[in-house]
């Protein structure tokens, strides 16, 4: 993830970045536009999808790119801790579609890719098995945007390009 947030911080571009309930009221008392919008929708639990989609749309210009970054519907890590725990499949997630029905039509989603399917998120882990971790990151980046894996993953990042 870094290397996009990297990319889209390129000089001169205009960033928005939503990670918490704070930045989203900032949102609707802002006039700029913006080249580009990092949204962290996890972190944003309970915040009214419609109205964040249309401030959103509102600020970022068109042609400007929106990443998203959503929790996955149903993350392979935790369905095999509550296996192995024998407590059964956790709920399932509301998915993509409520979210994703926020931006639309005025976002043409262009790509998406799991993140924390193979490879836990947990800072410790890579310093603990360093050449297993590598492996599993070369896996999980080769196979990321597959459909089942973007199910299964921790979080999904979501590529779209406002219209």
């Amino acid at each position: 993830m870094e290397p996009l947030r990297r990319e889209l911080r390129k000089a001169g571009a205009r960033v928005l970045v939503l990670t918490g309930p704070g930045d989203v009221l900032e949102l609707a008392r802002t006039t700029v536009s913006f080249d580009a919008a990092w949204i962290e929708l996890d972190a944003l639990a309970g915040i009214d999808l419609p109205s964040l989609g249309r401030e959103v749309v509102r600020v970022l210009r068109p042609g400007g790119r929106l990443v998203c970054l959503v929790p996955g519907a149903v993350p392979l890590p935790r369905l095999l801790s509550r296996a192995l725990q024998g407590r059964g499949a956790p709920p399932h997630g509301a998915g993509f579609a409520a979210w994703r029905r926020a931006f639309s039509p005025a976002v043409a989603w262009r790509r998406a890719r799991a993140f924390g399917v193979l490879v836990p998120e947990a800072e410790s882990w890579p310093r603990l098995h360093p050449l297993a971790i590598a492996l599993l990151a070369a896996v999980e980046h080769a196979l990321g945007r597959w459909p089942l894996l973007r199910a299964l993953g921790e979080r999904v990042l979501h590529e779209g390009v406002r219209r």
